[in-house]
């Protein structure tokens, strides 16, 4: 943009947007997961987590045997924070997590999404 164009209030300088730009921000291919932190469960990504098995403690509460995509074992309850998100409900034979996605425009939105027990990264 010439520097005459912004002086005259008829650029984007006025605080209107480039109409060449598009307002959907790019996205890369596949869903990323966390790459600042590599070990603990809020390092847990919901697409790569596979449920190996539930169990109830002494206590009576379910507790979620999970395993991530390195081959590491973790134990989750309900209301227990993972990386994008959180584990909603647990029962005998699936995992319920709440997952947090912000799609291509940006804005925010939960899923729920339900992992069978010894159901691969997709299920």
């Amino acid at each position: 943009m010439s520097a005459s164009r912004a002086a005259s209030g008829r650029g984007w300088a006025s605080g209107t947007r480039d109409p060449f730009v598009s307002p959907i921000r790019e996205k890369s291919t596949g869903i990323e997961g966390p790459s600042h932190c590599e070990t603990g469960k809020r390092c847990l990504f919901i697409p790569e987590v596979v449920v190996q098995g539930t169990v109830r403690d002494l206590n009576g509460k379910m507790v979620a045997i999970v395993v991530n995509r390195a081959r590491h074992t973790y134990f989750l309850r309900e209301s227990d924070q993972v990386f994008n998100g959180s584990v909603q409900r647990i029962t005998t034979d699936s995992v319920v997590f709440r997952q947090y996605v912000t799609d291509n425009l940006g804005r925010e939105s939960v899923h729920e999404v339900v992992k069978r027990v010894g159901g691969g990264p997709s299920s």
